[in-house]
């Protein structure tokens, strides 16, 4: 809009029904307000800056915050893997002793038995 003050017609495309049209005054107070907004928008332009330096270092402080979350994420991650390797090495123990148990029961059972065969054939034997 230029400073002279004049109104520009509307486009053919544009219908504003009977008893709606804009008067002078009602137009007018609207550049007086587009105007008063403005000139507030100068006026805070000033306090702009500091907002977006206090943006700037909360974006920075959310970055750092983010960066110690994913840094306590790999520590974790690491925990977890060396944790698994442990109780797979557990297992592994755990899987040895079940099999050695075994044979040694095995072995006690033999064992066993043969100086049950050797005490029976000492009680059967007569006396000589």
């Amino acid at each position: 809009m230029g400073t002279s003050g004049a109104i520009l017609p509307l486009p053919r495309s544009v219908i504003i029904p009977a008893g709606l049209e804009p008067t002078l005054s009602e137009l007018q107070a609207q550049i007086d307000r587009l105007s008063l907004v403005v000139h507030h928008g100068r006026e805070h332009q000033g306090q702009l800056a500091p907002m977006a330096q206090q943006l700037a270092q909360l974006t920075d402080r959310l970055a750092d915050i983010l960066t110690g979350w994913s840094e306590t994420d790999e520590r974790r991650a690491i925990a977890v893997r060396e944790v698994e390797t442990r109780l797979a090495d557990w297992g592994a123990i755990e899987n040895r002793l079940h099999q050695d148990s075994a044979v040694r029961i095995r072995e006690l059972e033999e064992a066993i038995q043969h100086e049950w065969l050797e005490l029976r054939q000492v009680h059967d034997e007569p006396v000589k």
